[in-house]
């Protein structure tokens, strides 16, 4: 996922969450161990600065090959 920061305040990325589903079946994905080469979502993201960061998850062959993937972010505003 790549969060790209065009405001004039750091954001955290600790707000954001993502959900992996399968798409024509349901299902929820679970989440994996961190595998070397991902970078989580979390820490601060600068003003004007742009970070690629990775979610781990597994869908079980029962739900089928498509997934919907939502990123949402909650935040105390």
């Amino acid at each position: 996922i790549k969060f790209d920061n065009g405001s004039e305040q750091p954001i955290d990325l600790d707000d954001f969450s993502v959900l992996a589903e399968g798409a024509t079946k349901g299902g929820e994905a679970a989440v994996t161990t961190w595998e070397y080469g991902s970078a989580e979502i979390t820490g601060r993201l600068a003003a004007g600065q742009t970070a690629a960061k990775t979610e781990d998850g597994v869908l079980e062959k029962k739900y089928g090959t498509s997934m919907l993937v939502t990123l949402q972010r909650t935040t105390d505003d």
